[in-house]
C-alpha cells in the first residue's frame, strides 16, 4: 500500500517555501545585552523576541498549546514536559535539549551545538546543524521526526555572522 504522508498546515510558520539564497553582504554586528529568559507552566499564550536580543538561556517546562517565536541569537535552550508547543529558535551557539515534550515542534535556524529529543513523543525537530561536532539525536522517544530547517528572515545572516557560523 502506498505511504500516505500528514499535508502540511497551511497555516504552519514551518511550512517550507523556497527562497532564493543570496550572498551575504553585511558585516557582524555585536550581539546584544544578554539576558536568560524563562516560561513556566504557561497556556495558549504567543511569545515572540525581538531579533536584536541576545539570549544565553532559554527554558520552557510545563507549557501547552503556546508559540515561542525566538528569532535572535540564542546560547542554550531547554524545554522540558511541553505539550502542543511550537518553538522557533534563531542560531543556537551551544545545546538545544527537549526532554518529556508531547506533539510539539521544534525549529532551530542554525545550531553548532547537540539537538537532543529525550523521552518525547510525536516531536518534529527541524534542524540546521554546522560543524563537525554538531549533531542531532533522539533518545527514549518514539513517532519522533528530523528535518532540516530552512527557515529564513531578516537579520538571521547578521546574526549567524556574529555567532561565528560559516558555511
Amino acid at each position: 500500500s502506498p505511504k500516505t504522508e500528514r499535508p502540511p498546515s497551511p497555516t504552519s510558520i514551518l511550512s517550507y517555501s523556497p527562497i532564493e539564497r543570496r550572498k551575504p553582504s553585511f558585516r557582524a554586528k555585536p550581539l546584544g545585552a544578554s539576558r536568560d529568559v524563562s516560561y513556566k507552566c504557561r497556556k495558549s499564550e504567543t511569545i515572540a523576541m525581538e531579533r536584536s536580543a541576545y539570549v544565553t538561556k532559554f527554558f520552557a517546562q510545563g507549557c501547552e498549546d503556546c508559540v515561542f517565536v525566538i528569532c535572535c541569537a540564542v546560547k542554550e535552550v531547554n524545554v522540558l514536559d511541553c505539550k502542543r508547543c511550537v518553538f522557533v529558535f534563531g542560531p543556537t551557539t551551544d545545546s538545544t535539549t527537549a526532554r518529556d515534550c508531547l506533539s510539539c515542534d521544534i525549529a532551530t535556524c542554525a545550531t553548532v551545538g547537540a539537538f537532543t529529543l529525550e523521552d518525547c513523543v510525536n516531536v518534529r525537530a527541524f534542524v540546521k546543524t554546522y560543524g563537525n561536532g554538531s549533531r542531532a539525536r533522539a533518545e527514549r522517544c518514539s513517532t519522533t521526526a528530523f528535518g532540516t530547517c530552512d527557515l529564513e528572515y531578516d537579520e538571521l545572516e547578521e546574526q549567524m555572522a556574529s555567532c561565528g557560523f560559516v558555511d
